[in-house]
């Protein structure tokens, strides 16, 4: 009697692996596997990109991990950090987290087109201009247009201020004009007079 019931037990068992086996093999692949579009084509741990200018560092980002989702999408996190080298007051930029437009149409056309079109920086977002940093959780760059922008309420420290604002920011990287939307809050202090 045993063994009629372990030789039943066994053969359901297979007939269900069977089943199971059969099913997947009807299952669309990239429904197992996910589609192209989401797998990233090259992945970066660790990394500096540097931009070059007759032989000169212009720019440098960096950060923890990046993924280059095809065909013109670069997702950057952890620790992300960009320098304007060519700046003369230093100009940096800082974050958890960036997604970069680029004008391209995959890899090989990035490599000879490398134009940016925008970012979204995300978490914990600085941008720092001489000795004035701007703080935020959000914002984004226009590249055509030269804006930086968010919705998202904002702080800007430097010696002689501090100022919030409820509403964003709009800052217009061609003009140097910067625009914080209220209700504002802040303090200003008269710079010290030399003696």
């Amino acid at each position: 009697m045993g063994k009629n019931i372990i030789v039943a037990l066994f053969v359901a068992i297979l007939a269900a692996a069977i089943f199971v086996f059969i099913q997947r093999d009807r299952q669309d692949k990239s429904e197992r596997v996910g589609s192209k579009d989401q797998v990233p084509r090259i992945s970066l741990e660790d990394f500096t990109v540097y931009k070059y200018e007759q032989h000169k560092t212009v720019s440098t980002i960096s950060g923890r991990f990046a993924n280059f989702v095809d065909p013109d999408t670069l997702e950057i996190f952890g620790a992300v950090q960009g320098f304007n080298h060519k700046a003369k007051k230093k100009e940096f930029f800082a974050s958890e987290s960036a997604t970069v437009q680029f004008a391209a149409k995959g890899v090989v056309d990035l490599a000879k087109n490398s134009r940016i079109i925008k970012t979204e920086i995300e978490n914990q977002v600085r941008f720092g201009y001489d000795d004035l940093i701007l703080y935020t959780d959000y914002a984004k760059y226009l590249n055509e247009e030269g804006r930086l922008t968010s919705d998202l309420p904002v702080r800007i420290q430097g010696p002689q201020l501090e100022l919030k604002g409820e509403k964003g920011f709009d800052f217009n990287n061609n003009t140097g004009d910067l625009k914080v939307y209220g209700p504002l809050e802040g303090t200003m202090r008269a710079a010290d007079k030399p003696q």
